[in-house]
């Protein structure tokens, strides 16, 4: 029942005007035999009003973030925040996490869907390597510590060698120390996709701080709208407005689809120097907060398309972010093997010369080829009517809802014959870059790892009043998945580092027992960061790069906004 009132929330006037008629004109003795035709007409009219939604969303809009929540206010519109404000897209850090990347909520549109995000706070985690289990994930691996650090008897010597090999990778110079072996990009993404859902509410990935705070999505749509009409807020913010749609009638019954997302992350292949990237200018966000650069927490970033040293402007087909979302899987996981043939046709890869490879469609792509030429005279495509940025996959899992159609019929009456074409799918855009280090790894202290923060071993690790103080009595009795801290301090130097409200760690030095828990040693947060503490000689280094196109891009009126900023007349 739930989900049906959901999906009547967003009726026209019209149809509820006409449910209204005749629920006061017709008895339950009077029920006329063809109820089951005028349930079955609103609720096609109720898909065809969604879509009408969905299609104005894609044609105004593209998909990416779109607002994050406010908290700055002033005298002209852009002392308000849109997805940049203090940070772009609410970032902050979260360094004494194991593996939580620290990102608050955002409005986004994704295929035009539109939806508002819990406080996301991410695990570094991929799609499942050798399972299609509908969202199975497992942990990124972290990169090793180069053997030439390991070798080395002291702490101070492998500290000595390791800054040399994060200067090396701040210079992009491997030259001498091969940094690429051991600092590895990963590129996270935002991926959506509708579900067949019963009434409970169903994560679709972990958090170390935050959830779906409702047992059902009918409690959490109950939620959203009081804070809507309320102007109230979680204060934890763990709410989402995440839509619900009829996806088809099964006679007079409407079928029901949850929208979900989820963030997660994939292993480049290959490394990313860090000339690919150059912030995105926003006049008026430097305008109104005064930030602006590529060492503000609120830049965001944009490809060198070309993947070329030298930066380079230009219309391009198969672009360096192509090809980067193209090693990303969909629903079916890395073990996807989909070809799309809709319209009867088989989509290709995309080459130069007309497509002669099948394209295999469980990888995100936006853009694929055919063996023939379309009526505009081109043999590639383009996903979508108008859509600049979406990216999408196909998947087998019946989790994900169908749509199936009937095309180049030929014949009439018992003779008639069409293809059949029914496919699944999901989408996603780019988040960001995060560099991975040997931070993430390297021991010298040998402190032990105790697992889950909130395990019978994990919890000894602050157990008793431990707070990682300097002492034995106070220091952390090892290190777990929240109190990740196992970079000896003399690492880094004592040079304050930028915080943010939203941030969590313990500042400056945290003590820590070593394994026979007879003395301490000063140690630091061994998570992710946006930009590392200073290091001696070296300095701070940007880990996180935000890379998510923005909804407005996709725009006419911000195209040209944009031209005119580039300096055209």
């Amino acid at each position: 029942m739930s989900t049906l009132f959901s999906a009547f929330q967003s009726l026209p006037l019209c149809v509820v005007v006409l449910v209204g008629l005749l629920a006061s004109t017709v008895s339950v003795p009077d029920i006329p035999e063809n109820l089951n035709d005028i349930l079955y007409t609103l609720g096609r009219q109720l898909m065809l009003q969604k879509l009408y939604i969905e299609e104005s969303t894609r044609t105004t809009y593209g998909s990416g973030l779109k607002q994050t929540r406010r908290v700055m206010a002033g005298t002209r519109p852009y002392h308000h925040d849109t997805w940049q404000g203090v940070s772009v897209a609410a970032i902050h850090n979260h360094p004494n996490y194991e593996r939580t990347m620290g990102i608050g909520e955002f409005v986004a549109i994704l295929n035009g869907v539109e939806f508002r995000t819990r406080h996301n706070d991410y695990l570094l985690m991929m799609p499942h390597r050798t399972l299609k289990t509908y969202n199975l994930m497992e942990d990124i691996p972290f990169p090793d510590v180069p053997p030439e650090v390991l070798r080395l008897r002291t702490v101070r010597k492998q500290t000595l060698e390791l800054r040399k090999w994060f200067k090396a990778w701040k210079d992009q110079d491997h030259s001498e120390r091969d940094y690429r072996k051991y600092f590895k990009p990963v590129l996270c993404y935002l991926e959506g996709s509708w579900i067949h859902s019963g009434t409970a509410i169903e994560e679709s990935f972990g958090s170390e701080r935050h959830r779906l705070d409702a047992e059902t999505w009918f409690d959490m749509q109950e939620m959203i709208r009081y804070t809507a009409m309320s102007g109230t807020k979680d204060q934890l913010e763990n709410y989402s407005f995440l839509p619900t749609s009829i996806v088809r009638m099964n006679g007079s019954t409407p079928v029901i689809a949850q929208w979900n997302y989820r963030i997660l992350c994939h292993p480049l292949k290959d490394d990313l120097p860090f000339n690919r990237f150059r912030p995105v200018p926003n006049a008026a966000h430097q305008k109104g907060f005064r930030k602006s650069g590529e060492k503000s927490r609120s830049a965001r970033f944009e490809l060198n398309e070309y993947d070329t040293d030298e930066f380079q402007d230009g219309q391009i087909v198969n672009q360096l972010l192509d090809r980067l979302m193209g090693e990303i899987p969909g629903k079916d996981n890395y073990p996807g093997d989909i070809r799309d043939r809709s319209f009867g046709r088989t989509a290709k890869e995309y080459t130069k010369r007309r497509g002669v490879k099948d394209l295999n469609t469980a990888y995100y792509h936006r853009i694929y080829s055919d063996t023939a030429l379309d009526a505009m005279g081109r043999f590639f495509k383009y996903r979508g009517f108008q859509d600049p940025y979406v990216f999408m996959a196909q998947t087998t899992n019946p989790k994900v809802p169908a749509i199936e159609i009937e095309t180049n019929c030929k014949g009439t009456g018992p003779t008639r014959k069409c293809v059949k074409s029914k496919s699944r799918w999901s989408y996603a855009v780019p988040l960001e870059i995060v560099y991975l280090t040997p931070l993430s790894k390297w021991n010298p202290h040998k402190i032990v790892y105790k697992g889950q923060e909130t395990s019978k071993r994990g919890r000894t690790v602050s157990a008793k009043g431990r707070n990682g103080g300097l002492s034995k009595e106070k220091a952390f009795n090892g290190s777990n998945t929240k109190w990740y801290v196992i970079t000896p301090a003399s690492f880094y130097s004592d040079k304050a580092s930028e915080t943010n409200p939203a941030d969590t760690s313990i500042k400056g030095t945290i003590g820590v027992l070593k394994k026979n828990g007879n003395r301490f040693v000063a140690n630091c947060n061994s998570g992710h960061s946006l930009f590392l503490r200073d290091i001696p000689g070296v300095g701070s280094i940007r880990q996180r790069y935000p890379i998510f196109p923005v909804a407005y891009d996709g725009n006419p009126i911000m195209k040209e906004v944009q031209a005119v900023r580039d300096g055209l007349e």
